[in-house]
């Protein structure tokens, strides 16, 4: 799907998702302040996502992130 270029911010404007009241699902979207990953599951660690990385390090990795906190989820419509 495309989505356009969103920012952070944008996912809690845009038509196109929602916010997740639930437990997040493969594929909805994090977002964190300045920061936005893509949910991939419980590996049994706990919720797992992608991320782009900047400072060459894992790419997948846990949700709570030192750096940014705990997610807002949305889910596309």
């Amino acid at each position: 799907i495309n989505v356009g270029r969103l920012t952070a911010r944008g996912f809690s404007e845009s038509p196109l998702f929602s916010r997740v009241t639930d437990a997040p699902q493969l594929g909805d979207v994090g977002v964190y302040e300045g920061h936005v990953v893509i949910y991939g599951g419980n590996t049994g660690k706990g919720k797992d996502v992608w991320s782009a990385s900047h400072t060459g390090g894992p790419s997948f990795g846990a949700a709570n992130s030192s750096w940014y906190g705990t997610p807002t989820w949305y889910r596309y419509k």
